[in-house]
C-alpha cells in the first residue's frame, strides 16, 4: 500500500518543490507545504497538502538505497520487488533539500 498509495504524494511533492524552487536560490527556506493534491487510499478521494518536510525523508531513503553494495541491494531489491517498490525506488529526485539550523532549505 505505500507504494501504491503513499509513493504518488512524495512523486508530486518532488514536482511542487521543483516547481517552487526555480524561484528560489539555494539555501531559501523552503515553506512546509508546497500546495495541496488529490491523493487515493483505497476507494476513498480527498484533498491533503504536500508537506516539504516529505522530500527531506524520501531524500535520506533514496541516499541509503543508492548507498547499498551489490549484494545488499540485490537483497533488498528483491524485497522491493515483493512490494511493488522497487521501480519506485529508482525515482530521480528533481530538487535536494537539506536541514540547516532546524529548518529546510534548498540545497
Amino acid at each position: 500500500r505505500l507504494f501504491e498509495e503513499f509513493w504518488p504524494v512524495l512523486r508530486e511533492t518532488d514536482e511542487a518543490l521543483e516547481s517552487w524552487s526555480k524561484s528560489h536560490s539555494e539555501g531559501a527556506r523552503i515553506p512546509r507545504t508546497l500546495g495541496t493534491h488529490q491523493f487515493r487510499i483505497g476507494d476513498i478521494e480527498e484533498d491533503r497538502a504536500l508537506i516539504s518536510f516529505q522530500q527531506w525523508k524520501l531524500q535520506r531513503v533514496v541516499d541509503t538505497y543508492r548507498s547499498f553494495q551489490a549484494e545488499e541491494k540485490r537483497s533488498v531489491d528483491s524485497f522491493l520487488q515483493t512490494v511493488n517498490g522497487l521501480e519506485a525506488l529508482q525515482i530521480d529526485l528533481k530538487q535536494r533539500v537539506r536541514i540547516e539550523n532546524n529548518r529546510l532549505v534548498l540545497a
